[in-house]
This record gives structure tokens, sequence and C-alpha cells, in this order.
């Protein structure tokens, strides 16, 4: 399965996603989780370390060089988050590039798809809205050479309580469309998952009735 580039855009919307979900919580001893480490870099958040020598991007002071990095990083303990980025760097899902004396961390194409995956393992539909009136179906023809991955697509629809009105058919009245790309995105199949939009279903007094709406 090749999984299909992620543009900057849909990166800072999944970022803004992961981000929402972690604001606010507070850990006593600032660890630097590496879900939200990817999700800072991710949004765009700065982050230099101070070089031990020009051009060795790999090798990095104990110090994170906080006068040029983004104040976002200042919630982290710096021993823990070194830790974490070098992690990070030796898994290849971070580059670091020599900026004169510092060091620049930015994703790697590897490291966009986990925090995509973080992503969808946090996703929830928005049911605060007052329903618009359409239905949402999602259709999906995957090959039995994937069905590892047509299993764990229906597994993220029922999770985010899609109803499965037929084999690889389930049904939402909520928004979906940023999710469904998403999912379209993880598993690399733009052309065998399809997004449709009714206004009106057969029994559909029976589906608002499951929906609660």
């Amino acid at each position: 399965m090749k999984n299909s580039k992620i543009t900057d855009q849909q990166l800072s919307i999944i970022c803004k996603l992961l981000e929402r979900k972690f604001r606010n919580e507070e850990r006593r001893n600032k660890y630097a989780p590496v879900k939200e480490v990817l999700t800072l870099l991710g949004k765009g958040a700065l982050l230099t370390m101070l070089l031990i020598a020009p051009g060795t991007a790999q090798a990095v002071r104990k110090q994170i060089y906080k006068q040029k990095s983004d104040d976002s990083w200042k919630r982290y303990n710096s021993s823990y988050l070194r830790r974490t980025i070098e992690n990070l760097g030796r898994q290849r899902c971070i580059k670091i590039v020599d900026e004169s004396d510092s060091c620049a961390v930015s994703l790697t194409e590897r490291g966009k798809h986990r925090v995509l995956k973080y992503a969808l393992d946090e996703l929830e539909l928005d049911t605060s809205k007052p329903w618009d009136g359409k239905w949402r179906i999602v259709i999906y023809d995957i090959p039995d050479t994937l069905r590892h991955v047509r299993n764990e697509l229906g597994s993220i629809l029922k999770r985010m309580n899609f109803l499965r009105i037929q084999k690889s058919v389930y049904l939402t009245p909520f928004a979906c469309e940023q999710e469904v790309e998403f999912i379209r995105l993880h598993f690399g199949q733009e052309k065998n998952i399809t997004l449709l939009t009714a206004g009106s279903l057969e029994h559909g007094h029976v589906y608002q009735e499951y929906f609660g709406i």
C-alpha cells in the first residue's frame, strides 16, 4: 500500500485538529510526548537547536535554542524534548537542517503520515450542530489483496459512529468531508473511497431515529 503525499495545507488542518485534543492537558513533569512534538512541528512551530559543530546537524546540544524557537516548546522540559527529537531522528520522522550555528527541525513525509495516523485515532464527527437535512454515505471498493485496509477502514468508520447499511457502505447525517479526506490520505485509496451526499433516503425516518436527529 502506497501512502499519498500530504500537502502543507492538509497537514496544518490535521495538526490543528490534534492540537485541540491536548492543548489544555497539564503534565506535572512536562514530558514531551511524540504525538505532541510531531503535531507542533506539523503546524509549523519553529524549533531550532544549537549545533556542537557547524555542519553536523545530527549532533545537537542538550539545550533547546529558545531564543529562536516558538513559545509552544517552552511547556516541555528541555531534556525530555531533546530525547524525543533524537528518537524521532533515528526513526526518520524528522529532518534536521543546518542553519549557520544552529539547526532547524521539520517533518519528513514519514513523520507527516505518523501525525495523520494519530489524527485518525482521535477523529470524531461534530454532532453539536443542528442537522442540515443531508445524509453522507461512504462507499469503498478495496481489493482483496488489501483486505487488512478494508477491515481497518470499517473499524475506523464504526468508531466514528457511522452506521453500516450494506457491505462497504456506511451512513452518517453529520458533516465528514474533512475526516474522509484524512482517511483517503492515510490509506492511499483516493480512487476507491467515495463520499456521496443525499437529501433524502428511503426509510430515512428510521435512520433519523437511530442517530437521534
